[in-house]
């Protein structure tokens, strides 16, 4: 297993809930990440799905959205070694 592939297990393992992560296996170095459009709905408060996700401060109930800042970070972290530069393209989605 190449160090794509490695990389590429990490973060499917800690945020395949959130997003789709494609790579290419015969030699190319580059992950590619597709949010999955569920993951920016807000959702209600759980324990158990806090991962990546922060409280929605504009809401009266307690309600969470992904943290995309932190998630990116995670990227960095995960992929140390491995991963030059992580480059959101935000221009077609909010949370």
């Amino acid at each position: 297993m190449g160090s794509s592939a490695a990389g590429l297990c990490a973060c499917r393992e800690a945020f395949g809930d959130l997003a789709l992560f494609f790579y290419d296996k015969h030699g190319g170095e580059v992950i590619g990440v597709l949010w999955k459009p569920s993951s920016f709905a807000p959702q209600p408060f759980k324990a158990s799905t806090m991962r990546g996700r922060m409280m929605l401060m504009s809401s009266s109930e307690s309600l969470m959205v992904p943290n995309v800042t932190a998630i990116l970070e995670d990227f960095e972290v995960l992929g140390e070694g491995l991963v030059k530069a992580v480059e959101a393209r935000t221009e077609k989605w909010s949370i």
